[in-house]
């Protein structure tokens, strides 16, 4: 850096500032800097990434003092930006691309077109071009695709660029459905992300030493000898060392052993700005599970875009911004899927992928390590909230414990965020008018069950009720002799007992048993509630 002095009476003193702090340019560091006559220079030897701050110089005379700074931004991977898109679209349809953006502002956003000829940036147009921006996410439509915008689109934020992202605009019938391509990169990122996990050991005699402790835990604990099985299960059909070890042992291994929990809890989807250690690797699982958990070989881009910049966060994260890692990254999200051999064979391995998987994530000892804790988010309501999954009559309020009907009278269900234990005590509070009972001539109740669907699998299914394969039981909120009141609350307070069988308690004082049959104990019970008639219900929970 150099700066140009005009200073009369002849300035006294010079002092270069990083950020607040003086500059010592006598340091190694900045060899070759010289504070001597009207230009001075400030050299920065062996730049890294942490040298980009806001450099100052600070001159002074016998007048006083002037100053003049300079922002230094330093480009390397870790400010790289990652776009995700369609490979092969066909023409009409809509080209979705989105850009996650880092923790700061801003002043230039700009989306490019690049062919052999040229280099184009994209000026937004209502009719071809929808540039907009939610929370982080920057993102555009093309609309009605068209040979024309076969080409490949980058990001870029002042002077930092996205990956490119080649996208063929094609009907031939030679290659996959967007919505096909999607899976199946999804799925071959799932190579990529092993990688990364693996990063997370030491080395091999570390993820050797954390895999003997638990399996020696496993043999010793008495009080339940399923988790041996289940481990030693594990250990034979995931692989034996830390090079073979797939996502499902590295993530048991790995969840019984980091201390630090991930601040919304093992086995739940992490927020956006929940980036510790525990928190990527519960972001892998999750992208593993939603390859895992779903019967269909097709996912939708918009789906397919939040997941891919979540999960090649975490990659950069857990391997530390690794090269090959990031160009790995990028090849696959630019592979195309040609109808033929090739395409079946990857199919093939998909549906081995799926069919092997087995509910081992949740082997969770939780005495192992002293691994009790409550989670950081968590308190005596254990974070019970809705799912975000729901049908389209119900809307989810922003706290997450409160859902309303958008239309009073339509038979939409909602689902509690995590599965229901025995130690569990649900309340669900909520109010209706009575008023429009009598006039729509209906009453209002609720409708309780169990599933041991996860709602994350059925997130596309358009009716949520059919896809958990509950039974429901009606349970009547008010009684016809109360209608002449301009509202009504009611409490629900609702306990899981050994048989799959729930409790349901009404306003304190009437009690309901209800038991469901057709759910399995063995696995996980989401409870699911169907509001009917009801303004809207607030859910909350106690740890007995």
């Amino acid at each position: 850096m150099i700066a140009t002095i005009r200073s009369y009476p002849k300035h006294t003193s010079i002092i270069w500032k990083k950020g607040n702090k003086p500059i010592d340019i006598t340091l190694t560091k900045y060899a070759g800097s010289l504070n001597v006559g009207d230009r001075p220079v400030l050299c920065i030897n062996n730049v890294k990434e942490d040298d980009g701050d806001v450099y100052t110089i600070e001159v002074q005379n016998a007048l006083g003092k002037g100053t003049c700074n300079e922002e230094l931004f330093v480009i390397g991977v870790r400010q790289m930006i990652f776009i995700s898109g369609p490979v092969v679209v066909s023409p009409s349809e809509t080209i979705n691309f989105q850009a996650f953006l880092p923790d700061r502002k801003f002043s230039i956003a700009k989306w490019w077109k690049i062919t052999k000829q040229s280099t184009t940036e994209i000026q937004p147009d209502t009719k071809k071009y929808l540039l907009y921006q939610r929370n982080k996410i920057h993102a555009i439509e093309i609309i009605n695709a068209e040979k024309g915008d076969s080409a490949a689109y980058q990001f870029s934020l002042d002077t930092m660029k996205s990956n490119k992202i080649h996208t063929f605009v094609d009907d031939s019938g030679k290659y996959t459905t967007s919505k096909q391509g999607n899976c199946l990169r999804l799925f071959a990122l799932q190579a990529v992300s092993a990688d990364a996990m693996r990063k997370v050991f030491d080395n091999p005699n570390d993820f050797e030493d954390k895999k003997t402790r638990l399996k020696q835990y496993c043999e010793s604990n008495l009080t339940n000898p399923r988790n041996n099985e289940l481990f030693s299960r594990l250990v034979r059909k995931k692989g034996t060392s830390l090079n073979d070890a797939d996502i499902s042992l590295m993530y048991v291994i790995l969840r019984n052993s980091v201390v630090q929990k991930p601040k919304n809890g093992w086995g739940k989807r992490p927020e956006e700005n929940d980036i510790a250690l525990a928190d990527d690797i519960e972001r892998i699982h999750q992208c593993r599970n939603l390859i895992c958990h779903t019967d269909a070989s097709e996912i939708e881009t918009t789906l397919f875009n939040k997941t891919v910049l979540d999960l090649s966060g975490a990659i950069r994260r857990l391997s530390k911004d690794n090269v090959k890692l990031i160009e790995d990254t990028c090849d696959i999200l630019n592979k195309v899927f040609a109808k033929g051999k090739d395409m079946e064979q990857m199919i093939e391995k998909l549906k081995t992928f799926k069919k092997e998987q087995h509910p081992f994530d949740q082997l969770l000892i939780e005495e192992y390590h002293g691994n009790t804790q409550k989670t950081e988010r968590s308190n005596q309501n254990d974070d019970v909230k809705f799912h975000d999954v729901c049908d389209s009559d119900i809307v989810i309020m922003d706290d997450g414990t409160t859902a309303t009907q958008g239309k009073l009278y339509r038979s939409g269900v909602c689902f509690m965020n995590r599965p229901l234990t025995l130690k569990d005590e649900v309340h669900v509070h909520g109010f209706c008018k009575p008023t429009d009972l009598i006039r729509h001539k209906n009453h209002a109740y609720t409708r309780i069950g169990l599933t041991n669907k996860d709602p994350d699998e059925i997130y596309n299914s358009e009716s949520k009720m059919e896809a958990c394969g509950s039974t429901l039981e009606k349970v009547e909120i008010f009684q016809e002799e109360n209608t002449e009141i301009s509202f009504e609350e009611f409490h629900l307070s609702i306990y899981l007992r050994r048989n799959a069988t729930l409790s349901i308690k009404l306003n304190g004082t009437r009690q309901f048993h209800h038991r469901y049959p057709q759910v399995s104990t063995a696995h996980p019970l989401w409870l699911v509630i169907q509001p009917y008639g009801i303004k809207s219900i607030k859910i909350s929970n106690i740890v007995k």
